[in-house]
């Protein structure tokens, strides 16, 4: 699972350093059907990470949001599939605010079981691993460095918040382009009170 890790941080990294090259320079996008944007930098980035993926996994099913649309009649036999958001924050990107991640996760059948989200513009990695927990990792993803799984795990911090830990408060982010989606669902949650309650246990 370690091997796992480290080639999809390094897929990560990769990816991120060419959303940043187009970020420097004039941007530019079309909408999709669905009313969202697509850049050249989502473009770029899923063709990155499907080329790493491709490499070092040829036989696993790869799900992305910039590709094609597959079937659930197909995903539903699929035992392990990678899970990819190559420019999660794409309004934000256009924005220019640097809240945007590169996002990619390993899920057995319906499970997340690692996970990868890099922030490029902080030059930050938050990690988790099942049954490890989860953990941050800065670096400067414009250095040719190229880190080794003991120097991942040496400088990597763990985060203090675990899901057995009832007794912390858990602080949900998402994306400022979608904060009044939010508030509406959590208003209307708060007028039926089971639905709030339930609401809470899932997410939290």
């Amino acid at each position: 699972m370690f091997s796992t890790l480290y080639n999809l941080i390094k897929i990560s990294i990769s990816a991120g350093r060419k959303i940043l090259e187009i970020y420097d320079s004039d941007i530019s996008f079309i909408t999709k059907s669905d009313n969202s944007p697509l850049t050249l930098a989502d473009k770029e980035s899923n063709r990155i990470i499907m080329e790493g993926l491709k490499k070092y996994y040829p036989d696993m099913p790869v799900m992305s949001e910039e590709g094609k649309e597959i079937s659930y009649e197909i995903r539903k036999d699929w035992d392990y599939y990678f899970l990819v958001d190559p420019l999660d924050g794409t309004k934000e990107f256009i924005k220019r605010n640097g809240e945007f991640t590169v996002n990619i996760a390993l899920i057995e059948k319906d499970t997340p079981v690692l996970g990868v989200i890099f922030i490029p513009v902080l030059k930050k990695i938050y990690y988790a691993l099942k049954g490890c927990g989860s953990y941050k990792l800065s670096l400067d993803a414009t250095d040719d460095k190229d880190f080794t799984m003991e120097e991942i795990k040496r400088f990597s911090i763990k985060l203090p918040i675990s899901r057995d830990d009832k007794s912390e408060k858990i602080a949900i982010a998402g994306s400022r382009s979608h904060l009044r989606r939010w508030m509406f669902l959590l208003n209307r949650l708060r007028k039926n009170t089971m639905m709030y309650n339930l609401f809470q246990l899932v997410v939290l």
